[in-house]
């Protein structure tokens, strides 16, 4: 599986996010993260933690398997948590930039 990278400060409120809500979705469903680690073979429930916690984003095709085993029947919302995240961090990128060149003084 393809993880995704370990998430700077600011990159944090888009995992934070996502976490939460897969939290949300498997506690309706009734499992705990133990349930969850062995259904896909972890040693431990620390990955599933991690995810929760906003530590880790889940690899895509992890995120499907939760997608299916959480019964999450509107992939919309969930592409929408990863959308606003993401548009988020890119206006906070552009905004770093933007500071970063006016300080060269570089103008635009």
């Amino acid at each position: 599986m393809k993880s995704l990278a370990k998430p700077s400060k600011s990159e944090m409120t888009k995992f934070e996010k996502l976490g939460c809500y897969l939290k949300d979705k498997r506690i309706e469903a009734g499992l705990t993260q133990k349930n969850v680690s062995e259904t896909f073979g972890f040693k431990t429930p620390q990955f599933i933690s991690n995810i929760e916690s906003g530590k880790a984003g889940p690899p895509e095709t992890l995120l499907n398997k939760l997608i299916d085993l959480y019964k999450i029947t509107s992939v919309d919302e969930v592409i929408d948590i990863i959308y606003v995240s993401e548009q988020a961090l890119l206006q906070m990128k552009m905004k770093s930039l933007k500071k970063s060149l006016l300080k060269t003084g570089t103008r635009g």
